[in-house]
Order: structure tokens, then C-alpha cells, then sequence
């Protein structure tokens, strides 16, 4: 078993590095490159300036070498061990604890492990709350219609399941907020927000106060997570 699982993390390896080369491959034939809507001013610059910005940019990232030059220089900087590298982008001596170097994004103008680092947390709640439902209710409509074969239930369950699985996830988000976050329709739910504003001055469970009901802060993260969790499980 032990054998198992150390030969399974080791094939990670080359399956993560094959995974790069195909996404990066990609990106490189692309046509295009960094454009001014991408750098911060750069719709407000005159041309000259815009291109000098564009040539300084391509220097910087080695964005004027090869495509197979470029994504050595990208997995050393986003490999723990390997080359320092300058503010100027030189290389230096080989490091085994030099650290990942995700970048700065020309959007926000800021480092991309920072962006990371807010966003993460989210996509992760986001995930904890819906496989263990995703799990749930898969395992419990498999199990009664295994159990009752060719049934109504059995068969009732198997269309929509392959319904469900069917629709676009871009296309369950806008009809969900369509419907059921419209000030036209029902607007049971937020547009957007992970908690209100106010719900960061709130307790955190629900109770009732001389003013009526307050939903508390609990209450509020999961009135906001129903329709995300709703969207990111059904296909499942």
C-alpha cells in the first residue's frame, strides 16, 4: 500500500509538468500578447508611451524570447528551488529554498500570491460546503435507485440527474440570479458578497431583539452561499 501511494505522488510529478507544458503551449500560439487594457493607465496613455510600456514589459518577463525559453524562466520562478532571479529578472545562484514567485498582475498592479491569498479562502469554503452535499445526495438517490430498478424513482432520477449534469454552469448562475436574485422575480438572495457590510457587526447566531429578528452572521454567510452552492453542486 505504502508502494502505492508513494509510486501515485511521484507520477504527480510529470503529470504536473506535462499539464504546464500543454496550458503554456497553448497560451504561446495564441495570437495576441499583453495588451493596454491589461497594464493600470494604460487606456490613458498616448501611443508612444504605450509602446514603450508594452517593449520595457516583454524585456522584463522575457516575453521577446523563445516560447521554450520563457517557460523554463516562468517554472523556475514558480518552482521553490531552483534559480535567483533580480528585480531585473537576472538569474543568480541555484537556491534550494529561494521561494515561489508568482509574479505581479499587470491588471491590479499587485502580487499575485497576495490576490491568491484573499480569493483562496473562498473557493475553498465554497468547496468544503458543496462536495460533502454533492456526495450526500449522489449517494443517497444512487442507493435507493440501485435498490428499486426500473422504478419511476429509478428512472425519474436518472433523466434528471443527466439533466442537471447537462446544463452549463455559466448558464445555471445567470438563470439562478436571473430568477431568484431579480428585483423583477423573487430577489430571495444577493447579487454578489460573500456577508452583508453589516453583518461583520453582527452576533454571530441568529436571535430576536426588541426590533425584531436578526439573522446574525452565520445566518447571513449562508444565506449568501445558497445560490453558489446551488450552482457548483447540481452537476455533481
Amino acid at each position: 500500500m505504502l508502494t502505492y501511494l508513494l509510486r501515485r505522488l511521484l507520477l504527480m510529478i510529470p503529470t504536473l509538468l506535462g499539464i504546464t507544458v500543454l496550458v503554456f503551449s497553448v497560451m504561446a500560439m495564441s495570437p495576441g500578447g499583453i495588451s493596454a487594457q491589461t497594464l493600470i493607465g494604460g487606456m490613458d496613455m498616448k501611443p508612444q508611451e504605450k509602446q514603450a510600456l508594452l517593449d520595457y514589459y516583454n524585456k522584463r518577463y522575457g516575453l521577446d524570447q523563445p516560447a521554450p525559453v520563457q517557460y523554463l524562466r516562468w517554472l523556475n520562478n514558480v518552482s521553490p528551488i531552483g534559480f535567483v532571479t533580480d528585480a531585473q529578472g537576472q538569474r543568480g545562484e541555484f537556491s534550494l529554498s529561494k521561494g515561489m514567485d508568482l509574479g505581479t498582475s499587470f491588471q491590479y498592479g499587485r502580487p499575485v500570491s497576495d490576490i491568491l491569498a484573499e480569493r483562496i479562502p473562498i473557493t475553498l469554503l465554497l468547496n468544503l460546503v458543496t462536495l460533502p452535499l454533492t456526495y450526500i445526495i449522489a449517494i443517497m438517490v444512487g442507493m435507493k435507485a440501485a435498490t428499486q430498478r426500473g422504478s419511476a424513482f429509478d428512472v425519474g432520477a436518472g433523466v434528471s440527474m443527466l439533466a442537471l449534469w447537462s446544463i452549463p454552469t455559466m448558464l445555471a448562475g445567470v438563470l439562478l440570479l436571473g430568477f431568484f436574485a431579480n428585483v423583477q422575480h423573487f430577489q430571495w438572495f444577493p447579487t454578489a458578497g460573500i456577508s452583508s457590510l453589516e453583518a461583520q457587526d453582527m452576533p454571530f447566531l441568529p436571535h430576536w431583539e426588541e426590533g425584531g429578528f436578526v439573522r446574525g452572521f452565520l445566518l447571513d454567510r449562508i444565506w449568501h452561499l445558497i445560490l453558489p452552492v446551488i450552482c457548483l453542486s447540481y452537476g455533481g
